[in-house]
């Protein structure tokens, strides 16, 4: 599956760029990547995105977020929860809050990729794809 190769080249991308570094590049094939940006977006996790449609292939540019003085990101960890080998479902009720509500869970319901909040308040279960806080 596609998304799971993006993620993990999120993750490993997180690190590897200093503070002030501004935009990143990532190959962008699937409507699903930039539906888990634009979670990412709306939580205020990242600045801003940007399809390149001129290139080949497309190119997804993220625009990372730093705080201005102390010069660390707002996202400290993003960790996967389900895996290829071992999905994890969860009913409405038992969606974990991330840090007690400081992080979010990305959720992929039967209505698209949400956040644990918002699938909560729609009462919706499904897989918990990953962590962020």
């Amino acid at each position: 599956m596609a998304f799971e190769i993006r993620h993990e080249g999120v993750k490993r991308r997180s690190g590897r760029y200093p503070w002030g570094s501004g935009e990143q590049p990532f190959q962008s094939e699937g409507g699903t990547f930039l539906k888990y940006v634009k979670i990412l977006k709306d939580e205020g996790y990242i600045l801003n995105f940007k399809v390149d449609e001129e290139s080949f292939p497309r190119k997804l540019i993220i625009a990372l977020k730093y705080h201005p003085t102390m010069k660390i990101s707002p996202i400290q960890k993003l960790e996967r929860v389900s895996k290829p080998g071992r999905r994890i479902y969860k009913k409405a009720d038992d969606l974990p809050k991330v840090m007690n509500g400081l992080g979010i869970a990305i959720i992929s319901t039967s209505e698209g990729l949400m956040t644990d909040r918002d699938a909560r308040n729609r009462h919706i279960g499904g897989e918990v794809i990953c962590s962020v806080y």
